[in-house]
């Protein structure tokens, strides 16, 4: 069954509310992976609050996550919007505009293809590998032996 994820600002904090509703992979990786200094359990709200720092990591996950239907963040400032949608594209996850437009995403170098910056620590460049390669692996369900290929490609390129 799919689960929503749902992105919300506290303009108070300058944090980003995350509530996965159930998605084991999301609620991991937030409070197992994501650096301490980047996230904070708040339990008024029974969820976690990240920093504006973290969103494009945490929407990454989020954008790989076979458990997640449907993403809600109208409720976040526009320019981190932008960051989920590019995330979401990144990921072969349409958004609304890209499915009526008929757009697709432009890979183009190694870093694109991981979906990091040029300069993302090794730790992200690691971790966004895992998720793809994972994610796009021959022997998965919904595997791309292409996609899987230039995945590999990138990361020994990054890495080399």
């Amino acid at each position: 069954m799919k689960r929503k994820v749902t992105f919300s600002y506290h303009k108070s904090n300058n944090t980003i509310l995350i509530k996965a509703m159930g998605c084991p992979d999301v609620d991991y990786y937030v409070a197992s992976v994501l650096n301490t200094n980047m996230k904070a359990w708040n339990p008024m709200m029974g969820c976690y609050a990240i920093l504006p720092e973290a969103l494009s990591e945490v929407a990454a996950n989020v954008a790989v996550s076979p458990n997640v239907g449907f993403i809600d963040y109208v409720d976040l400032p526009r320019a981190y919007q932008v960051v989920i949608k590019a995330m979401m594209g990144k990921f072969g996850r349409e958004t609304y505009e890209e499915k009526a437009n008929g757009e697709a995403p432009k890979k183009s170098t190694a870093h694109e293809t991981l979906h990091v910056t040029t300069s993302a620590p090794i730790e992200v460049v690691k971790a966004a590998h895992k998720a793809l390669a994972k994610k796009y692996h021959p022997d998965m369900e919904n595997g791309d032996e292409a996609k899987f290929r230039a995945v590999q490609e990138a990361y020994e390129k990054i890495t080399a």
